[in-house]
């Protein structure tokens, strides 16, 4: 596991899924607010 393992695989799929999907929303609204702006 990366560094970021706690111990238990089910905590890691879901810290993993959590992490890729606030990635996800981020890029989404950075791109809706740059696609606003101009």
């Amino acid at each position: 596991m990366g560094p970021l393992s706690t111990g238990s695989s089910t905590w890691d799929v879901i810290l993993q899924v959590g992490i890729a999907v606030a990635l996800v929303l981020t890029i989404v609204l950075l791109i809706r607010n740059y696609r606003g702006r101009r």
